[in-house]
């Protein structure tokens, strides 16, 4: 149907059109969601050519395309390359949109997690913290942008073994999920995850399995062992910086 709907547009409009460039983006966002990464990567670039090319300078189009190479970039690992379209993408919204704006909030989430799977604690903290602060202004106590930094922060406590800051954060963000999302939520899922982890740590192992086994039901294996897999990563990051600050 995106494919379609690119031809379409690509004969009608031309090749260069702004929704042209809107159809390379929705192709583009379900390759991305797919895995096919190679292939999505050029036409999310092509879209993004096309929007400097014909929209003015600054434009949100641009800034939210931005982003979505950015998270593309960072399913693959590529964490420096996202951070620096997150930071060009912060740098228009606030030329546009003012520096109180929820869309800079939601930027500086972006930043503050990219930190975070770098192991950069120091400057994720903050940032998240921040975030957090801004989407309680803004939005409802439950709101699910509330639980995702919630889980975020979590996560934080959580790799660098503060866990009884992390602990009342996960419980937090799986009572927020269950009550406002279900509790077959993907969100739901991965705090699962990662409240068997924070278990597991703590000694409590027949919890950290329940816990476990009930995000595996909800993610399945594939997605379980993809996300394992990250947070296995961010892990041996903060192991590894730890040995390195302990051999000086």
């Amino acid at each position: 149907m995106f494919q379609q709907a690119l031809r379409i547009r690509e004969q009608v409009l031309g090749p260069d059109h702004v929704e042209t460039a809107r159809s390379l983006e929705h192709l583009g966002w379900l390759y991305r969601h797919q895995g096919r990464y190679k292939e999505a990567e050029p036409l999310v670039d092509r879209a993004i050519t096309i929007y400097e090319q014909v929209l003015k300078p600054g434009h949100p189009l641009t800034a939210t395309s931005l982003d979505g190479l950015a998270w593309l970039y960072r399913d693959q690992g590529r964490y420096k390359e996202a951070e620096a379209l997150h930071q060009r993408a912060l740098a228009i919204k606030k030329q546009v949109l003012g520096s109180s704006h929820p869309q800079i909030t939601s930027s500086l989430e972006h930043l503050g997690l990219l930190s975070l799977m770098q192991g950069r604690y120091k400057e994720a903290e903050p940032l998240l913290k921040q975030v957090l602060t801004g989407y309680e202004q803004v939005f409802n106590p439950d709101h699910p942008y509330i639980i995702v930094v919630l889980q975020y922060l979590g996560m934080l406590y959580l790799m660098q073994g503060r866990y009884k800051e992390a602990e009342p954060l996960l419980e937090r963000a799986l009572t927020m999920s269950h009550q406002t999302l279900g509790s077959m939520s993907h969100r739901m899922g991965i705090l699962q995850e990662e409240y068997a982890f924070l278990l597991l740590r703590t000694g409590r192992v027949i919890k950290a399995v329940r816990a476990g086994v009930l995000g595996l039901r909800v993610l399945g294996l594939r997605e379980t062992i993809r996300y394992a897999i990250i947070a296995l990563r961010i892990y041996k990051l903060r192991s590894s910086q730890n040995n390195y600050t302990t051999s000086i």
